[in-house]
């Protein structure tokens, strides 16, 4: 008898660590990779932004606790969110970054620019962040709408400018099926659940080409996932055969922009 109790138990073990096991395979289906919050990224030793700009002053360095795959997926949960403002401090929060400083002060603009390391041995990345709030046109004649400092603040918090943020790989573009890829397809599909649509149909194609960037939209924001179609809608196959490399997410300005030259009323 002892020794069918113990086969009962082992029995449970197994059957326990087997449902465990299913449960993690299927509790995120579609997600890129795994996602841990705790994970972040601690400030490094600023570096050139490339070996080719040694002329030019040294950008800052964070070094992440996590592989390719989460970087791509942490990306897609930006996508996925359903804040109305993409905000510099939830780019932080979802990244894990560090306070960012603006790189280009002006009561009109704020720059945020940082380089990221991660992964270890075949899965080591470098990446660039970059973050812009922009209030167009950028006249010095026009009244600010940004405080002064490192970390500018909008004098009126419901004046919002027009943003961009971008993640870009700092490498040549992986080949599908190669272990690097992570196919845009994956990103591309989870905005589809999250309530973008496809309006690729208004993107303006390339100057002197035919040409033209896939883009999805959702309200005022637009999403680049870096793949070039000459069809209103990229085809299938035209977004699967493209592995990540950038991501770029647009929005427009909570007011309208005056138009350049005409002045403005504060």
């Amino acid at each position: 008898m002892p020794h069918l109790s113990l086969r009962f138990a082992l029995v449970g073990l197994a059957l326990s660590a087997f449902a465990a096991t299913a449960q993690a395979a299927t509790a995120s289906p579609g997600d890129i990779g795994p996602y841990s919050p705790a994970a972040t990224c601690t400030e490094g030793v600023p570096e050139p932004a490339t070996p080719f700009m040694t002329d030019r002053p040294p950008v800052r360095v964070a070094h992440c606790a996590y592989g390719r795959a989460e970087l791509i997926e942490r990306f897609a949960r930006l996508l996925e969110s359903k804040a109305p403002r993409l905000e510099l401090e939830t780019v932080e929060r979802m990244f894990g970054l560090p306070p960012l400083v603006t790189s280009y002060p002006s009561r009109l603009s704020a720059w945020y620019d940082l380089k990221l390391r991660g992964g270890q041995g075949a899965d080591e990345w470098i990446a660039f962040v970059n973050f812009r709030e922009n209030y167009y046109p950028l006249d010095d004649s026009r009244p600010p709408r940004l405080t002064e400092g490192e970390r500018p603040t909008r004098i009126d918090p419901d004046d919002h400018g027009s943003i961009l943020f971008s993640l870009r790989l700092y490498e040549e573009a992986p080949k599908p099926g190669s272990p690097k890829c992570v196919p845009v397809s994956l990103l591309y599909d989870r905005a589809l659940g999250s309530g973008w649509h496809d309006d690729t149909e208004s993107s303006l194609p390339a100057s002197h080409s035919t040409w033209k960037s896939v883009a999805l939209r959702q309200g005022d924001k637009t999403y680049f996932p870096d793949v070039k179609t000459e069809r209103y809608v990229a085809a299938r196959t035209e977004i699967e055969a493209v592995c990540f490399k950038e991501g770029r997410i647009d929005q427009e300005p909570s007011k309208p922009e005056p138009p350049s030259g005409t002045g403005e009323r504060p």
